[in-house]
């Protein structure tokens, strides 16, 4: 069970770091209104593509530890829960990388 939760919580950086990584390029050739996250579009609109991106990572990094303690509270439980947070980033790296395929064209 262990290696099951490290291995879904290193896809879930990696997933964010490819998040990270093309939502810069997309921002930085089409500006800040080409983000659909709100959050982040406020964060990139008043510190900038790079920090604010920085910045909605950091908050990815400081859940971690949350979410280690969720698991030996609940192994099976937190499991599942990055199990579908790493759908839902897949998702998103995969229409990032569709974007920027179009912005590349």
């Amino acid at each position: 069970m262990l290696y099951l939760f490290l291995g879904s919580l290193i896809i879930l950086l990696y997933l964010n770091y490819l998040d990270a990584k093309t939502t810069y390029f997309v921002v930085s050739k089409c500006g800040f209104k080409s983000e659909k996250n709100p959050l982040a579009r406020l964060l990139i609109k008043k510190f900038g593509a790079k920090k604010g991106i920085l910045i909605l990572k950091l908050i990815i990094i400081f859940i971690i530890p949350l979410i280690i303690w969720c698991y030996f509270e609940s192994p099976k439980s937190i499991i599942i829960v990055l199990f579908i947070l790493n759908i839902f980033y897949l998702f998103v790296v995969v229409q990032n990388y569709k974007v920027c395929e179009k912005v590349i064209e």
